[in-house]
């Protein structure tokens, strides 16, 4: 399927909170979610954002059941070990349930890596999701695996 990744934009927000929602909808933690699109906005587009994001987006003709086109998103920030190094860390990836299957949560992923590896001269520490979630499930992490790539 024809999907384009590109940076989240301020007016991306709304979607991207209603995929987080869907996701604490599925996990039973609705009132766990404690932020707004107003929040994420504040919070990834000041002039020194807390986080980062990538949106999967598909053309109008492929849109999801109820008309959206952003349908996944990968939410990412950069941190920092005393003890390995500049880390990149994934907290969020998920695909609309009716887009997963389509290689559209792989290719978040690989392009977060690409990412952070072009930010780093020396090393990288990055923290991804071990689960790749049946379609069942949402594409989404619940665990994490540690890799280390020396440069």
């Amino acid at each position: 399927m024809e999907c384009v990744l590109r940076p989240c934009r301020a007016e991306d927000c709304a979607e991207v909170m209603r995929m987080i929602k869907e996701l604490a909808e599925f996990e039973e933690l609705p009132d766990q979610v404690q932020i707004s699109d107003q929040v994420l906005r504040e919070d990834g587009f000041a002039n020194d954002p807390f986080y980062r994001c990538l949106v999967a987006e598909v053309p109008p003709e492929h849109r999801s059941q109820d008309g959206h086109t952003v349908v996944g998103y990968g939410l990412y920030f950069f941190t920092y070990s005393t003890w390995k190094g500049r880390n990149i860390y994934m907290e969020d990836l998920y695909v609309m349930p009716e887009f997963r299957g389509k290689g559209i949560g792989k290719k978040l992923m690989s392009k977060i890596a690409e990412m952070g590896a072009q930010k780093w001269w020396h090393s990288k520490q990055t923290i991804f999701p071990d689960l790749f979630s049946s379609q069942k499930r949402p594409f989404f992490c619940t665990k994490i695996v540690v890799k280390t790539h020396l440069r």
